[in-house]
């Protein structure tokens, strides 16, 4: 593959992955959740349910202002982790703002769980 030809792919995976965090940027995000709307819309997937975590990193800018920006990027690198590991797929919104998709399949909760959130459907509906 020649620079020329390669040169926008690299570009591309810069502008969908926040470099420091190693996580999608938040435009790339959205349109992966714009995607993953888009497709429960299939039959076999009416069953599935989504949700967005939110983890807000507190006191980063403090973190990195007294112990060093070291610690601030080992803090990164442990949300970074966490929410791979659970999500998705995941962002950094902000600074210290990161946030994960997760896709619910109740055929997959605990049995105690799927009857709760039965239990909410039906109050729901009324």
């Amino acid at each position: 593959m020649s620079e020329a030809t390669a040169r926008p792919t690299l570009e591309m995976a810069a502008l969908n992955v926040d470099i420091e965090a190693g996580l999608l940027t938040k435009n790339e995000f959205y349109r992966r959740l714009d995607d993953v709307i888009l497709d429960l819309r299939a039959p076999d997937m009416q069953q599935i349910g989504l949700a967005i975590g939110l983890l807000d990193v507190r006191a980063l800018k403090e973190m990195n202002d007294v112990y060093a920006p070291e610690l601030g990027d080992m803090t990164l690198f442990a949300a970074n982790i966490a929410l791979r590991q659970t999500a998705s797929f995941s962002t950094r919104f902000y600074g210290d703002d990161f946030g994960g998709l997760y896709e619910i399949n109740p055929r997959q909760m605990p049995i105690k769980t799927q009857a709760a959130t039965r239990e909410r459907q039906l109050e729901l509906q009324k």
